[in-house]
């Protein structure tokens, strides 16, 4: 007899489609829930899944490289150049400590460059240093480009490099290291500088320890700055030293 019209036949023509594919079940072990097929009843879960897991993907590869292992600081890994390499770049570093006087001290840059993971020294850009003296007079220092060695705390600097004090000196030359654990600067560079008193030049200077001396090496050029007397004639100017023996 021919099998109802509202059932499908199998392809063997011999029994309904679904007789058949419950006799293959049996064969094979297979338990169904529903006839229906199971991407269908997924479809609505998947086509929301997928859009989530591929944000997911896309954010942890950008977000996990921006930081460092336990630094806090925001970083880059640079490329190879040539047989040179950079561990890492860090935008805005900030290093912070205290003298050996307990007087705190910042060290800041737009960003720095640490060649090695074991190398604490710093190759800064845009450097700035702040710190107290004896009498707790702010002083800052700028330059171009700098270099920190953390473990020494020395802050070489290199172009541009001005040194101020609140007190109204100021100093520039070309380059300098800064004694950080000492409260001590010192530069071998030509120097100018000036203040409320007086201004000067020289082939070098030196900053004590104390923070309260300091000293023009090389051949230097002082002009103090005079008063107006009071019957109203200028000041004579001031002179250069003689040359010595003269």
């Amino acid at each position: 007899m021919a099998p109802a019209p509202d059932q499908p036949v199998s392809e063997t023509g011999r029994m309904p489609l679904a007789r058949d594919r419950s006799r293959l079940d049996g064969i094979i072990g297979l338990k169904r829930d529903s006839t229906e097929p199971w991407i269908s009843r997924y479809a609505d879960q998947i086509r929301i899944s997928l859009p989530i897991i591929a944000l997911v993907v896309v954010l942890a590869g950008v977000i996990v490289p921006m930081f460092g292992e336990a630094t806090g600081i925001l970083v880059r890994k640079m490329p190879l150049e040539g047989d040179r390499g950079h561990y890492m770049r860090m935008d805005r570093p900030h290093f912070a400590g205290n003298d050996k006087h307990q007087r705190p001290y910042t060290v800041t840059a737009d960003y720095a460059i640490q060649k090695t993971r074991s190398d604490k020294v710093f190759d800064l850009f845009q450097p700035k240093a702040d710190m107290l003296d004896k009498k707790e007079h702010w002083i800052a220092v700028t330059a171009d480009t700098g270099k920190f060695d953390q473990r020494l705390r020395l802050l070489d600097l290199l172009g541009n490099v001005t040194l101020f004090q609140d007190q109204g000196y100021m100093l520039t030359t070309e380059r300098a290291r800064i004694d950080l654990e000492a409260n001590a600067a010192w530069g071998d560079r030509p120097v100018r500088g000036h203040g409320p008193d007086a201004e000067v030049e020289s082939e070098g200077f030196h900053a004590s320890e104390k923070g309260d001396r300091l000293v023009f090496t090389g051949r230097a050029r002082l002009i103090l700055k005079g008063h107006i007397p009071s019957d109203g004639q200028e000041a004579a100017p001031a002179t250069d030293p003689p040359p010595p023996g003269g």
